[in-house]
C-alpha cells in the first residue's frame, strides 16, 4: 500500500514538474522578447524621434508591457512620443508661415517667419520644403 501511495504521488510529481518545465519555456522567450522591447524603447527615447517611438511603443505592447509602474519606460516613451509629436507639427507650422510669407511676398511677414525658423533651430532651405 505504502508503495502504491508513493508510485501515485511520483506520477503526480511528474505531471508538475513536465507543467513546470512547459511554463518555463514559455516565459523565458517572453522575457528575452520584453526585455528586447525595453532596449528599443531606450535607443527611441535616446534619438527623440516620433516613428521610431510609435515602433517601440508598438513593439512594447505586442511584449506585454504595458506602462505600469514596472515598466516606467513605456511610460517616459509615451511622453516623449507627444512632446516630439508636439515639436513637429510646431516646426510645420514655422514652415509654413515661412513658405506663405514668400508667396505673399510680404517683407514683414517674411522677417517674422524667418525669425520663427530660426528659434526653432529650423533650417530655412528645409521649411521652404516641409
Amino acid at each position: 500500500l505504502e508503495a502504491a501511495d508513493s508510485a501515485r504521488a511520483l506520477e503526480g510529481y511528474g505531471a508538475a514538474a513536465e507543467a513546470a518545465r512547459l511554463a518555463l519555456q514559455e516565459w523565458a522567450p517572453l522575457e528575452q522578447r520584453q526585455d528586447e522591447a525595453r532596449m528599443a524603447l531606450q535607443l527611441a527615447l535616446r534619438g527623440g524621434e516620433p516613428h521610431a517611438l510609435e515602433l517601440a511603443l508598438a513593439e512594447a505592447g505586442e511584449a506585454g508591457l504595458t506602462g505600469d509602474f514596472q515598466d516606467e519606460l513605456v511610460a517616459e516613451a509615451r511622453e516623449a512620443l507627444e512632446a516630439a509629436r508636439a515639436r513637429h507639427r510646431a516646426d510645420e507650422e514655422a514652415a509654413a508661415r515661412l513658405r506663405q510669407a514668400m508667396a505673399a511676398g510680404e517683407i514683414d511677414k517674411l522677417r517674422a517667419a524667418m525669425e520663427c525658423c530660426r528659434e526653432r533651430q529650423l533650417p530655412i532651405r528645409e521649411a521652404q520644403h516641409m
